[in-house]
């Protein structure tokens, strides 16, 4: 798998998230060959892994569904730090890898 060159760009200058988001992308594509898009905002962004697991990032932190709830329902966030693109790659692969085996058999990983 080919991970294009970022263009160089003023817009990661001004929005390090969108930089940390970067990262996270190429080392998701490169490591563990998991596709990624980047959506962003002014000061948030968003990875959506695969088509099925969106990542938040904000300031220095990356957060994600971590597949529990509270006992009152609310959905607990797991989180990694942006400036650890390696770190939290592996952290989001390992939730990637319980969604996919928690799919009904036959519908894995396009």
């Amino acid at each position: 798998m080919t991970v294009p060159a970022r263009s160089p760009s003023f817009i990661f200058d001004l929005f390090p998230a969108k930089d940390a988001a970067e990262r996270l992308r190429i080392e998701l594509a490169t490591v563990h060959e998991l596709d990624s898009r980047v959506y962003s905002e002014v000061d948030t962004v968003v990875l959506l892994i695969e088509g099925r697991l969106p990542v938040w990032g904000y300031a220095s932190w990356w957060r994600w569904w971590s597949g529990q709830t509270t006992s009152k329902g609310r959905w607990i966030y797991a989180c990694a730090p942006t400036v650890n693109a390696a770190t939290a790659a592996r952290l989001i692969v390992a939730r990637y890898t319980e969604l996919i085996a928690a799919q009904p058999p036959g519908t894995g990983r396009r």
